[in-house]
């Protein structure tokens, strides 16, 4: 199914009628008996410290110090393991855990992922290296005193790529050293790229599927996309949804992957590299080395109205760029994770993961869809999110996206907490829901984006502490990161009960009905603004049944019918449908 379709597939999907086993999901809180203790043991002869120390964390009973004590230490291990193996990202992670438990660190994760751009840089992986820089220390306002020498290393691989952000932030934050080739990095940060430059830049991703049979005649199959170089070693980005045929194990067909730069070129054959299907991003190698390669921009807030270009093949058009302006920017979360940047640029098939440019040829995202049926709706991912998952890219294989386990409202309060799904992290603590998040490892957040990107920064298995209100005051909250696998909300519809999961898939709190009369199984207790249940109209207090509960996995969606009296509308009976995504957008 087509990005363009998803977007508008719950507007038309007709009346489905199904069946569900459903189990009431029981809250895994630890108490302390003598099967937790078994489990916290097994826990530590695993290696599973981090998560031993959140279990103590939760229990009430000076039984578990023992345990919490030799987690500890296992995990002061493992840190100095990491760093004496010079493996620096995992040694941050290490640093952060100890730190959210209260262990003073002997240095701060930013100068282990300096250690780390520095090793980057000595294998010659410069966007990588230059990925993590502008990531974990620029965009993070790190404090650190950097050598000379590797303030040098730093900037001449910037200089390299063209990548101004780096350039600009080393040459102000040390402006008294002496750097090798200041004239050049003076003429960088001047440099204004020209449109046939840029589209040096740029590639047509083809896929070819076979052949497909229609009314017994065969078609050729194939999937035109767009693609750009962020990488001298001919390494491309582009749309997950371009290439899934490639790395989706749910496809079974024939499947081919090219890159063409224009018609009259043969076909190259291509590599999937890395791929994140919650962003929609995709990272492709070919044996050829670039002309042009595109670096990553400042984060920043882009204003609608300004001008953008698009660079792509549209309808297999390669070497076509269009231009349009920023129509909305931020609010617009049509993706699981992060959000999206609405355009007016032309947007259409084979577009999908072109570069969209602004006039300084700054990176402003890539383009993944539209909507047909309006003309000037358009959407790009912004190249800040692409950003914070880039590096896992390069590690062959999926990436891993984190998360807590959380579905979450974002209200005037603040984000309050609608669901914590069975078997995660999250559902062995004191979280309820209807308390508030405030802050993620210190960082005040009011929005699902800038939450996301708060754990979307710590890889599965760290320990972060997160700040919530209750009850008109505050508590703090140890939680550990998990792998936030490919719709994880699915497996929540396999686990809980009905009435629990009208909560985060259709946005309304119920309890059973205490009597039968007429059919009346549930009434409303809580709507929350803007959810499927609060569009459809419904209130507190209706009453209903449910008539129909339909998973339906090719459209990925979750389809309900109920049979429902409204208050607005008199109490006369009437049978409706709600629906959602199942790979839901406000999970944390």
């Amino acid at each position: 199914m087509s990005v363009k379709a998803k977007i508008l597939v719950l507007f038309f999907i007709l009346t489905l009628f199904g069946c569900s086993t459903e189990q009431e999901a029981v809250r895994d809180i630890p108490e302390y008996n003598e099967a937790i203790v078994a489990k916290i043991r097994s826990y530590l002869e695993q290696g599973l410290n981090e998560k031993v120390i959140q279990v103590c964390s939760v229990i009430d009973n000076p039984g578990v110090s023992e345990y919490r004590t030799q987690a500890l230490n296992g995990l002061e291990a493992d840190y100095k393991k990491a760093l004496a193996d010079k493996k620096y990202e995992a040694a941050a992670e290490y640093l952060q855990s100890l730190g959210a438990a209260g262990v003073q660190p002997d240095s701060t994760p930013q100068e282990l992922y300096l250690m780390r751009v520095i090793q980057l840089l000595d294998e010659d992986a410069v966007t990588p290296a230059l990925a993590l820089f502008q990531a974990r220390i620029i965009n993070t306002d790190a404090s650190l005193d950097i050598p000379a020498e590797q303030v040098d290393q730093i900037a001449a691989a910037a200089l390299s790529n063209r990548n101004k952000v780096v350039v600009r932030y080393l040459t102000e934050k040390y402006p008294e050293n002496e750097f090798k080739s200041p004239e050049k990095l003076e003429e960088l940060l001047s440099y204004t790229p020209e449109k046939e430059e840029l589209i040096k830049g740029t590639v047509t991703i083809w896929v070819n599927r076979g052949i497909k049979l229609q009314g017994g005649i065969g078609y050729p199959d194939r999937v035109i996309g767009s693609g750009f170089y962020i990488d001298k070693r001919g390494y491309i980005l582009t749309n997950y949804h371009v290439i899934s045929s490639e790395v989706d194990p749910e496809y079974e067909g024939y499947s081919r992957l090219y890159i063409k730069y224009d018609e009259n070129e043969e076909r190259i054959p291509a590599a999937v590299v890395g791929w994140d299907a919650s962003l929609d991003i995709a990272l492709l190698k070919v044996i050829y080395t670039p002309d042009y390669i595109y670096s990553f921009p400042e984060k920043r807030e882009y204003k609608p109205g300004e001008k953008i270009y698009a660079i792509g093949s549209p309808g297999g058009l390669d070497k076509t760029i269009t231009s349009g302006i920023i129509s909305a920017s931020g609010n617009r979360r049509l993706l699981p994770i992060g959000d999206t940047i609405q355009v007016d640029v032309p947007i259409n098939s084979g577009n999908s993961g072109g570069p969209v440019v602004d006039e300084s040829g700054n990176l402003v995202g890539v383009a993944f869809a539209g909507i047909e049926q309006f003309e000037g709706v358009n959407f790009i991912i912004p190249a800040d999110w692409i950003l914070g998952s880039l590096l896992e890219l390069y590690n062959e294989g999926r990436d891993v996206q984190s998360w807590f386990g959380l579905t979450v409202h974002e209200g005037r309060e603040g984000l309050e907490i609608m669901y914590i799904m069975p078997g995660t992290s999250a559902f062995s603590t004191n979280l309820q829901a209807g308390e508030i998040i405030t802050g993620i490892d210190g960082i005040s957040l009011s929005s699902i984006p800038a939450a996301q990107a708060v754990v979307q920064t710590h890889k599965p298995g760290t320990l972060l502490n997160i700040t919530v209100m209750h009850d008109e005051s505050e508590k703090t909250v140890m939680l550990q990161v998990e792998d936030r696998k490919d719709m994880p909300m699915k497996k929540a519809l396999e686990l809980d009960s009905k009435k629990n999961l009208m909560s985060p898939f259709l946005g309304m709190i119920v309890d059973e009905a205490e009597d039968d009369v007429i059919g009346r199984e549930f009434v409303i207790r809580k709507v929350y603004r803007g959810s499927p249940a609060d569009e459809t109209g419904l209130s507190i207090d209706d009453p209903f049944s449910i008539v129909s509960w339909n998973v339906d996995t090719e459209n990925k969606v979750l389809i309900v019918g109920i049979k429902i009296k409204k208050r607005k509308a008199g109490f006369i009976e009437s049978v409706i449908q709600l629906g959602n995504y199942i790979d839901i957008n406000n999970t944390i």
